[in-house]
């Protein structure tokens, strides 16, 4: 009886920690389409922060988000040449969830030196929702309270979306990023 019991106590003791692996979160469909030495950047330099996938968006702007832009695509993560230089770069929506707030930030990173800079253009405290981040062309943008005055934009631009309600267009002039309110 006493080997018996044995092999059913190891048995389920096998089952529960095969029950733990299998249960640990899928990863980041968004976070794994950064390379990953921008990714294990972002690990050292944001702790407790991980990049906007699409199950972080509430009901309705995950649905807004499929129809609108590919189901494929990636809320947190805008590849472009946002600084003008020729070279890729990428806007990154960061997240961070505690039980009492939830949090984002618009990361710019870009590649100098053979590593990956890093550049906070937005961040907030206390969100409802979570802005999703993609990619605008150059040309013409015109802020949303005065219309009056188009703004000629050279680069691509990182908008920064709450769906349905406001977003901004951030883009390089130089060597700053400066940002226009696109829609409100």
């Amino acid at each position: 009886l006493g080997a018996g019991f044995l092999v059913a106590a190891f048995s389920l003791s096998s089952m529960a920690a095969e029950t733990r692996v299998t249960a640990q979160p899928k990863p980041n469909a968004c976070a794994a389409s950064l390379p990953k030495e921008l990714t294990a950047r972002l690990g050292e330099a944001y702790k407790g922060w991980r990049v906007l996938g699409i199950s972080a968006l509430v009901a309705d702007d995950q649905a807004i988000w499929k129809q609108t832009w590919d189901a494929k695509s990636c809320p947190g993560v805008a590849t472009g040449d946002f600084k003008g230089a020729g070279t890729a770069s990428y806007a990154i929506a960061l997240i961070h969830q505690a039980a009492s707030a939830r949090s984002e930030k618009l990361i710019l990173a870009d590649k100098s030196g053979g590593t990956y800079r890093l550049t906070e253009l937005y961040s907030e405290n206390i969100v409802s929702n979570f802005a999703v981040v993609r990619k605008g062309p150059p040309g013409q943008y015109k802020d949303f309270y005065d219309r009056t005055k188009p703004i000629t934009i050279r680069t691509d631009t990182a908008i920064y979306e709450h769906i349905e309600a406001s977003a901004i267009a951030f883009y390089a002039k130089g060597n700053v990023f400066e940002k226009v309110l696109i829609s409100d």
